[in-house]
């Protein structure tokens, strides 16, 4: 459904592109979107932005809110430096250097409306130390290092015609080795392709190494070696060191992170309040792309997604 906002018309069209643009800026963070599974939760995010946008531009032109154009310009270029350089920047905004007047055209109007949302939402408390100690402890659980392990390997590449019989025999050799008592990083140092530094891999958490080797490494305990297994890099042989729990982060480590994420949370719900508070006053409606059937209703009973 499009959607008409105090009168303006925002097409079925300008949501789906919105959709897009809200993916593609996803694609560089922790989550990105898979394909189109998601394609119904950015579009409600993208419904959400648009009314969100439109009614805080009519707030920038109320306020009379205007953005210098170096401005525009130091921020044009620190996006391209986050999305790591022009070329990257082109292909995740879908622009090019032709269109990067347009681009700027619509990165001056965000920042008007950046800038009148942080008029509306004034001054935010920066917490206190005590106050970041007391989240951290009220909050401990969301504060939880993963669980690593630490862990030795031999290893057999395959690559290059290598004879795959041959290399796990190698390898089921050199087990027999260790489970007689040999020292295993130094039986790593003779016999692993990756040789060096007895084939201490380091403490590392799930989700690091392939899939593969950190199943068969999560399963053992201290101590236990492996038996010979295949990855992508080739016959291994491993043993796990040491195992530890999950435990927190020390709090002065992440003092300063916590510091930020209360501040971006006062920052959002007053921004949320700021919106809802807009919304009460306008009239949007939810319209078929010809503009029949429109249907209007109240600002604040416009179907929302939690962002």
């Amino acid at each position: 459904m499009a959607l008409r906002i105090n009168g303006q018309l925002f097409t079925d069209d300008d949501i789906y592109d919105e959709m897009e643009k809200l993916k593609a800026a996803a694609q560089s963070g922790p989550n990105p979107p898979n394909c189109c599974e998601q394609d119904d939760e950015y579009m409600g995010y993208a419904r959400d932005t648009i009314i969100a946008r439109a009614l805080l531009r009519k707030e920038a032109d109320r306020m009379d809110v205007t953005v210098p154009p170096d401005k525009v310009d130091e921020s044009l270029e620190q996006l391209k430096e986050q999305h790591g350089g022009e070329e990257w920047f082109y292909m995740t905004f879908n622009t090019s250097k032709e269109s990067e007047g347009e681009f700027k055209e619509q990165l001056a109007d965000d920042l008007r409306v950046q800038a009148a949302m942080d008029q509306l939402v004034g001054d935010i408390h920066e917490p206190t130390d005590d106050e970041v100690e007391a989240y951290y402890h009220e909050h401990l659980d969301d504060f939880m290092a993963p669980q690593q392990v630490r862990a030795r390997h031999i290893l057999k590449d395959l690559d290059h015609g290598a004879d795959r019989e041959q290399a796990f025999n190698d390898l089921h050799e050199a087990r027999k080795r260790a489970l007689a008592g040999e020292d295993f990083a130094t039986l790593s140092d003779e016999l692993s392709d990756k040789s060096g530094e007895g084939g201490d891999l380091g403490y590392f958490g799930r989700g690091e190494l392939v899939e593969e080797f950190e199943a068969v490494i999560f399963s053992m305990e201290p101590g236990e070696i492996s038996p010979v297994f295949l990855t992508q890099f080739g016959y291994h042989v491993a043993k796990l060191e040491d195992r530890k729990a999950r435990e927190p982060y020390p709090l002065d480590d992440i003092r300063d992170d916590i510091r930020k994420y209360m501040v971006d949370e006062q920052r959002n719900e007053r921004s949320r309040a700021v919106v809802e508070e807009l919304k009460s006053k306008a009239t949007i409606e939810e319209i078929d792309e010809d503009g029949d059937d429109a249907d209007a209703v109240a600002a604040g009973d416009v179907e929302e997604t939690t962002t």
